[in-house]
């Protein structure tokens, strides 16, 4: 823009100012730049300020390193890399680009150990599993038959991967009449053994090793047991006592033993005895030519306890430091002794201690003053002499020295009328970086670019001033450049970064391009074609938008087969597919809803058919259960009480039996031995809807055979009469018609191991017409 007449005045009045400011400030003799150790920055460049003025020095381009990854991209966001100035620590940050997305592929057949099976991955990503889960074992089937003297042997087949493992069957119980009558003395048929009362006794044994509850005596009465002994105090100073024990059995005999150690010892007092030269801690036992810690006495330094003076002795007493015994030497007398002034006296060469008795013509420590390095305290200058002081380290007497002015060469900057700047004279040897270099104002559309020496046009960063001669006088005029503005801004407009200043027809390059802020939703990055455009007018730049997207899978949570695969833009949403109830093997399992695959939870389904607000990646597994339309008989089991109830499903009884069962447990084998009803609750028919109704029986509690969990599902068709009962490990179901006649008997073994018997002497219940009863074992 154009400015005013009136602005035009204003500036260059302004920049007349400040030229008279640098000139009083900085051009004159009386300041010293002092330029700040650290760094000051901005997005392109780093400088070193003037504390007392405006003044910069190496002032350059960031010099960036090779960068950092500080965010790792993935496949759905991008990452970042963090570059840094290896001169001011400044850093600038550049996106990385989204990852490639893979899709794994896995083999047909099955992998699997001991506990797991799963599909290998047939990628690159060994590691990789899907369907990975534990083996589903099936019931097992007897391959080794066990008898009386060996174990069997039974093998279970997982129903998915056909993987097998074996367990052992327990060998079978032999039938023996036992007679006790065998006198066994092994350690296995002991009760009790021999003391020195009674003998020891074993109990009869059958000849095949089992043990009677009948017993009988063998072998002789034991020696006495004496193990607490009490001393008799009986010990004298120097001779040890003795000590008592009574038998711990009969508590009749004894037995007295040497209570070794048990001397007393002398005793002596706590109190020190002394003469001149020892001292000690005398008997208190009568055996008075016995000492405890008898030594020579311990004397300390010593104390003066009388001052001795030029006409009489003193004295000094010494105390042992053990017993406190006291002793006295004498002190000699004192012969006359000058006595000196603490304070040095002085003059230009020597310093020392005057007398302060009545000889005054004495002196001691006369010696010449000893001069340290020097403190300067003026520094010399291009401009002045300086002045050092130095102090003698014994008496503290000063001097001062001149030092001489430094040789010195003369740097002049002028503006564009010829009119001076900055005039500044600089010690010999001055490096390039500490000459003080100006700032200048350029008219509007124009940077300044450098200074040019008036007598070899050589800029000022060309010319190497250490080198400079004393009395050289160097001086530089200003040399301008035009330059455009470039901006950058966000999709909102917002400006992004500082306005870049750039000279006319230059490209930017990739440290110019400010970060751009996420956006929600999208991936951004800048044209490429920015940097190979010329600048050579105002510039407006934008970075590039594009939309994220995802997918949502839908897939059968019984087979993991795929339903629908829906595309959808980040935060929209997804069309849920229709899904119906369908049927598993010989079951009918209803649809229930959708479920995520990340919380475990239903998807909320509060739009009808759509699945809003997706922001990532996700799985819906379509989840079903079983279609319960009819009463329930449900089995529990606590201990040895078994309850068997009818239920509708709003959870109101309609029927049920409770039994106790007495059962025998031996080497992971449950038996039942017996049951009996003890409570029956009728029928309420009136909740079936009419008179002959129909009872469906679909779930039972978990049973439990050699530790592993087994469900019992039963599903008939029943008219008025139907019965249950048990003998040993046999469950009895019998089914009637309306007038009263069985139809059919289903019996099968609770918990048999090899098979389940279904129906009367072995038939399959499936196959009976008339009862149709379907039992499921899982």
């Amino acid at each position: 823009m154009k400015k005013t007449r009136l602005s035009t005045i204003l500036l260059l009045m302004l920049t007349l100012l400040c030229s008279i400011f640098i000139l009083v400030s900085c051009g004159g003799n009386d300041h010293t730049h002092n330029y700040s150790t650290e760094w000051a920055k901005d997005g392109s460049y780093h400088w070193q300020a003037c504390s007392g003025c405006e003044e910069t020095r190496n002032k350059a381009e960031h010099d960036w390193n090779s960068g950092v990854v500080t965010l790792q991209p993935t496949n759905t966001s991008e990452g970042a890399r963090t570059y840094t100035c290896n001169t001011c620590g400044h850093t600038r940050v550049e996106s990385i680009t989204v990852l490639d997305t893979h899709e794994h592929t896995f083999s047909e057949t099955w992998s699997y150990n001991d506990t797991h099976h799963w599909h290998a991955a047939t990628c690159e990503h060994s590691s990789e599993k899907k369907d990975n889960s534990e083996h589903d074992w099936d019931a097992g089937v007897v391959t080794t038959e066990p008898t009386t003297v060996s174990k069997g042997e039974k093998t279970f087949t997982c129903e998915t991967c056909n993987k097998t493992k074996t367990e052992d069957v327990p060998k079978l119980e032999e039938v023996h009449s036992h007679v006790y009558n065998q006198q066994n003395t092994d350690d296995d048929y002991l009760n009790s053994e021999a003391t020195c009362t009674a003998k020891a006794t074993y109990f009869f044994s059958c000849s095949c090793g089992l043990k009677g509850s009948e017993t009988f005596e063998h072998g002789s009465l034991a020696e006495h047991k004496f193990t607490t002994y009490i001393p008799n105090d009986n010990a004298t100073c120097t001779k040890d006592g003795t000590k008592t024990a009574t038998c711990d059995v009969c508590r009749i005999a004894t037995d007295e033993v040497a209570n070794v150690g048990s001397a007393k010892g002398h005793s002596f007092s706590d109190k020190w005895t002394s003469d001149n030269t020892h001292h000690w801690h005398a008997s208190t036992c009568g055996h008075t030519s016995e000492t405890s810690g008898k030594e020579t006495h311990h004397w300390d330094a010593g104390v003066v306890t009388k001052q001795p003076t030029e006409t009489t002795e003193g004295e000094k007493t010494y105390t042992c430091d053990v017993c406190q015994k006291t002793k006295v030497d004498s002190i000699g007398k004192l012969d006359h002794i000058h006595t000196f002034d603490t304070e040095y006296s002085f003059d230009d060469n020597y310093h020392w201690y005057a007398a302060t008795c009545v000889h005054t013509g004495e002196v001691k420590n006369k010696a010449a003053h000893r001069w340290n390095a020097g403190v300067v305290t003026s520094e010399a200058t291009v401009y002045d002499e300086g002045v050092k002081l130095y102090t003698c380290q014994d008496c503290g007497h000063a001097k001062e020295e001149t030092i001489a002015k430094l040789p010195s060469f003369t740097v002049v900057f002028y503006d564009s009328d010829n009119k001076i700047i900055s005039k500044n004279n600089y010690k010999l040897n001055t490096v390039s970086s500490q000459i003080v270099i100006p700032t200048i104002q350029a008219e509007e559309g124009f940077q300044f670019e450098t200074w040019i020496n008036i007598y070899d046009s050589k800029s000022v960063a060309e010319i190497d001033f250490s080198k400079a001669q004393e009395n050289t006088v160097y001086q530089f005029k200003p040399t301008f450049v035009k330059i455009h503005e470039v901006i950058f801004i966000d999709y909102g407009g917002n400006q992004l970064g500082e306005t870049l200043i750039v000279k006319d027809g230059e490209k930017l390059t990739a440290n110019h391009l400010p970060t751009i802020p996420s956006r929600t939703g999208y991936t951004s990055k800048w044209d490429e074609q920015i940097l190979s455009t010329k600048i050579t007018e105002t510039k407006v730049f934008s970075p590039i938008y594009e939309v994220i997207t995802f997918n949502v899978t839908f897939l059968d949570a019984k087979n993991g087969n795929e339903i629908a695969t829906r595309t959808v833009e980040y935060g929209s949403f997804a069309i849920i597919p229709e899904h119906e109830q369908y049927r598993f093997t010989t079951k009918l399992y209803g649809f229930t809803g959708w479920k995520s695959s990340t919380t475990n939870t239903f998807v909320d389904n509060a739009n009808g058919n759509r699945l809003a607000d997706i922001y990532s990646n996700m799985t819906v597994y379509a989840v079903y259960e079983e279609s319960i339309e009819q009463p329930v008989l449900a089995v529990h089991i606590d201990g040895t009480t078994v309850t068997m109830s009818l239920c509708m499903p709003d959870g109101s009884s309609l029927y049920s039996i409770n039994m106790s069962m007495g059962w025998v447990t031996e080497k992971g084998i449950c038996e039942v031995t017996g049951a009996t009803i003890s409570s029956v609750t009728p029928l309420n028919k009136g909740n079936c809807g009419e008179e002959n109704c129909t009872v469906y029986t679909d779930k039972v509690d978990w049973l439990v055979y050699n530790n592993k969990a087994k469900t019992i599902d039963f599903i008939w068709n029943c008219g008025n009469g139907h019965s249950f009962s048990t003998s040993t490990n046999v469950i009895t179901l019998t089914f009637g018609v309306d007038d009263g006649a069985q139809i059919n008997e289903a019996i099968f073994s609770m918990f048999d191991g090899s098979n389940v018997v279904y129906g009367e002497n072995g038939a399959n219940i499936n196959d009976l017409s008339k009862s149709n009863i379907t039992i499921w074992f899982y």
